[in-house]
């Protein structure tokens, strides 16, 4: 509930929302899905991508308990359409499979609050 909130505040119902083909992917394979957007009246300057590892901060002077690695960033033009697919491959830049990944979804919307989605993805 939080994640949508999160999506709608102040973009007069523009939404955002990644579904991915699978959630666990091996490290050989391509990580696909779709972006789903519920579009209102504002124009979509582009959409970013951005695959992150979350890795446990084991520095203790850091204010930080995790930091965000970013493995992959994909800029996608908007195109007017309501689902927009992806595909990328796994980045060979991964520190450890037991960290925390994150696909995150960022509509830049001129003149209006970016819509914003992220969703947990695993690899094996």
């Amino acid at each position: 509930m939080f994640k949508h909130l999160l999506s709608s505040i102040g973009i007069d119902g523009m939404t955002v929302d990644t579904l991915v083909n699978n959630n666990r992917f091996d490290t050989n394979e391509r990580v696909e899905g779709v972006i789903h957007i519920r579009r209102d009246r504002h124009h979509i300057d582009h959409i970013e991508l951005t695959l992150v590892e979350r890795i446990f901060n084991d520095d203790d002077t850091s204010d930080f308990a995790t930091y965000d690695h970013i493995l992959e960033k994909v800029s996608i033009v908007d195109d007017g359409q309501n689902n927009v697919p992806f595909s990328f491959p796994v980045p060979t830049t991964i520190k450890s499979l037991n960290n925390q990944f994150f696909i995150i979804t960022q509509l830049y919307i001129d003149g209006a609050v970016d819509a914003y989605d992220e969703d947990e993805i695993y690899f094996i």
